[in-house]
């Protein structure tokens, strides 16, 4: 029977923490939650705790990367499949299920991951039909990642701190050898960022309203990673390059804070080309 461990990080989270662990603590063999230093305990929200979770609390905020490597280590040794979450993640219920299921037709007995799938907008439908493509990334939360990846390619880059940690992981994967599958109709509901819709010259927009810190994490950290694969994955590296000048106009014509999220990302930008990683030094 295969068994499936869930790693959940978290860092201050709202009350919706309660409802997202349980719907995810019922459909896995064991779940731990790493908390990454919150102000307050997290059991404070979660009554009861269920039998198959244990939260870990960190003394402070390690990065999300370096939280998923020491739940990854700290699974049973039993643990088949690794499902990562942040902390805003919902899964309906035989989401599992179905992700293995429709693994399956894949008929490949190597190292591989399943994703589901997910545009950066709420998901509250239920399943539609499925399908199965192949894609080059993805993001972590909701991945259903095999064991043996890990001893394969290692863990997270804890590096990175926060942001472009899943994309990073997916393409040393890939050039690793491990594929990664979409499995299309299953939908994931996960809040990225703050979104909100808007409308210029008869098409759609959606702005995420990131803070002006993590602003600063997904511009210097996309140079991190463009150095160390761009050469790799040409047509995704042009693809996200672009997402650069595009994440910038929206801000400029739609986001608040514009100036000092631009500031962020300047400073982002110049920390990345001098190679710099970790969590930001507010000290300059």
């Amino acid at each position: 029977m295969i068994k499936i461990g869930a790693v959940i990080v978290t860092y201050n989270p709202g009350k919706e923490i309660e409802i997202n662990l349980k719907a995810i603590s019922k459909q896995c063999d064991e779940v731990l939650v790493i908390d990454n230093g919150s102000t307050f305990r997290l059991e404070e929200l979660i009554d009861p705790i269920p039998s198959n979770v244990t939260i870990i609390n960190l003394s402070s905020n390690t990065g999300i990367a370096h939280a998923f490597n020491i739940g990854v280590t700290l699974l049973s040794d039993d643990i088949d499949w690794v499902a990562t979450f942040d902390q805003d993640t919902y899964i309906l219920d035989n989401y599992f299920n179905n992700m293995i299921e429709q693994g399956k037709k894949i008929n490949v007995e190597t190292p591989h991951i399943l994703v589901p799938s997910f545009n950066g907008l709420p998901q509250n439908e239920q399943y539609k039909s499925m399908g199965i493509r192949e894609v080059v990334t993805a993001i972590s939360s909701g991945s259903l990642i095999r064991r043996d990846v890990f001893s394969l390619v290692g863990g997270f880059d804890d590096q990175l701190f926060i942001d472009y940690v899943d994309n990073e992981f997916y393409l040393r994967c890939q050039n690793n050898g491990v594929r990664l599958f979409e499995i299309i109709g299953i939908k994931l509901n996960h809040k990225l960022g703050d979104m909100e819709p808007h409308v210029l010259l008869g098409r759609r927009f959606h702005t995420s309203n990131h803070s002006p810190l993590r602003r600063y994490y997904v511009f210097r950290n996309r140079i991190f990673v463009y150095r160390k694969f761009a050469k790799h994955f040409p047509i995704w590296f042009l693809r996200d390059f672009l997402r650069n000048f595009t994440e910038i106009l929206k801000i400029l014509i739609w986001e608040n804070n514009k100036t000092q999220k631009l500031y962020y990302i300047s400073k982002g930008l110049l920390d990345g080309m001098k190679n710099k990683t970790g969590e930001y030094d507010r000290r300059g």
